[in-house]
């Protein structure tokens, strides 16, 4: 794209953000093949339960975290950098609040007085509040939110599959498909005297692993590889609908 082009700075973060998220896809993907997750079998010490659980022996690097981390900043950016470009002024920016009274507040302030009424439409439209656009909210709070909390590397269908390969006596499974594969999800409780049989063969074990979005507020325990390229495409339709409105 041209660096003449209306809202370029936009345009070259939506691009940065792209190259992040392909990077943290394929670092991702390595990973897991890599350190695949095995079933582990630990004993609570205070009820003398054995868990079962589902585990990674390496944990998840926090890099991955910092790369989507980077990969959401150039698309907060590239709302930052439209208003900017718009308002003429470097101070500017791409506002987000708590509610839609507190966001008509802002407007009616005059956050946006030197835009003109088309792109006060747009950013209006976009509902960048709790409440309205919670994916839009969440990218502004994903900002907040240590590395450890920030993903969660887990686990898809692991209900179905154990219930399909196991036979169960004096034990109970555990929905715990939130819970982090480097601390262990557990699956199974079973207690003193019971046992938990499966007649999957090592090699045979199959089921998706993903990463979820941890402690951030609007897309908590959302998928990443689904949430991030939604949230690209909402800031890209902002940003088109921004500079539609440059005469």
């Amino acid at each position: 794209m041209n660096c003449d082009a209306p809202l370029y700075d936009s345009w070259f973060a939506l691009n940065w953000a792209n190259r992040h998220f392909r990077m943290f896809g394929e670092e991702a993907t390595a990973f897991f093949e890599a350190n695949p997750p095995e079933l582990v079998t630990e004993t609570d010490a205070d009820t003398g339960w054995q868990v079962v659980k589902l585990k990674l022996r390496t944990r998840f690097p926090d890099e991955f975290s910092a790369i989507i981390g980077d990969c959401l900043h150039n698309l907060r950016s590239a709302l930052d950098y439209a208003i900017v470009e718009l308002a003429g002024d470097s101070k500017a920016s791409f506002g987000f609040n708590v509610s839609k009274d507190a966001f008509t507040k802002t407007i009616q302030n005059g956050k946006y007085s030197a835009l003109s009424q088309e792109a006060i439409d747009v950013i209006c439209a976009a509902k960048p509040y709790k409440g309205g656009n919670d994916m839009l909210y969440g990218l502004d709070r994903a900002r907040n939110v240590g590395t450890h909390r920030f993903l969660i590397p887990t686990a898809h269908n692991i209900r179905s599959i154990y219930l399909s390969n196991a036979v169960l006596i004096d034990a109970t499974f555990i929905n715990g498909e939130r819970s982090r594969l480097d601390d262990g999800i557990p699956l199974v409780r079973i207690a003193p005297g019971g046992h938990f049989l499966t007649s999957q063969r090592e090699g045979d074990f199959r089921l998706g692993v993903g990463v979820l979005f941890g402690e951030v507020e609007g897309i908590e325990y959302k998928e990443v590889e689904s949430t991030v390229p939604e949230m690209h495409r909402i800031v890209s339709q902002i940003v088109s609908d921004l500079a539609a409105t440059i005469k």
